[in-house]
């Protein structure tokens, strides 16, 4: 991971392009690169990546 951040900083633009990295209690537990790509993608999702993540943001909330 140490090297795919150091690539990133070294040629992102700042004006376009961000990153995070999450942590949890001290912990990497992930990250997110959003970069400038000259060609446009018509796509999201699976249909991108044919990867399809979701999150329930209600799953284990009591109802009142």
């Amino acid at each position: 991971m140490a090297k795919i951040v150091a690539e990133y900083a070294a040629r992102h633009s700042p004006a376009t392009e961000a990153s995070w990295i999450a942590e949890v209690d001290g912990e990497r537990a992930g990250c997110v690169f959003l970069v400038a790509d000259e060609d446009p993608h018509h796509g999201f999702g699976h249909d991108l990546v044919s990867q399809n993540w979701t999150l329930d943001l209600h799953d284990g909330l009591a109802e009142e």
